[in-house]
């Protein structure tokens, strides 16, 4: 009896240690090996242990956060890079806007933009570039204050004016109308 009581007391022991020991270093080790092939946006796992486990893994989240923020700073970095040599090539305010523009458009999803330039006594914005639309066909000017362009001016901030579900934003698109869920003024 005594031989069988220590067999089941040793099996669940093993037991114990296989889940909440080796299964547990088995999954921080597939965490940490994850943040270092760069698959940092997966969740790390045990971090409200009050245990060493939970201390390892919090450190493990927070280098995964820094390396998040690495990537994503080498990412703008190399954006930079790309845009400031296109836009050295450029001689004047129409083709510096549209090589900006369409730049931007490679980058981020923008359906529509347009580039004010101010007048010499920064009352006055005029479009001088655009994407997706042609500058020449309505040649814009706004006073600061005026519309969104001359408010977002006159702020010196970004507008952001979001589509809701019972006010639909549309654009005109030249092929058809489309409804952006958001638009930027940016100053």
């Amino acid at each position: 009896m005594i031989i069988l009581g220590l067999a089941v007391s040793f099996t669940i022991a093993l037991l114990i240690v296989q889940v909440e020991v080796v299964k547990v270093v088995l999954s921080f080790r597939t965490r940490i090996l994850d943040v270092a092939e760069g698959r940092l946006d997966l969740p790390i796992t045990n971090l409200t242990r009050p245990n060493e486990i939970g201390e390892m893994s919090r450190a493990l989240q927070t280098l995964q956060i820094a390396a998040r923020e690495r990537e994503i700073l080498g990412w703008v970095k190399a954006e930079v890079a790309t845009t400031t040599e296109r836009l050295q090539s450029t001689e004047d305010f129409p083709v510096f806007a549209t090589v900006l523009l369409t730049r931007i458009s490679e980058t981020l999803d923008l359906l529509y933009g347009a580039f004010y330039l101010a007048d010499d006594s920064r009352t006055h914005f005029a479009r001088v570039g655009a994407f997706a639309t042609d500058v020449s066909a309505e040649p814009r000017e706004f006073a600061l204050g005026e519309a969104l362009v001359g408010q977002a001016a006159a702020e010196r901030r970004t507008l952001r004016i979001v589509s809701e579900a019972n006010k639909l934003l549309s654009v005109n698109t030249g092929a058809g109308v489309v409804t952006p869920a958001c638009v930027l003024f940016c100053r």
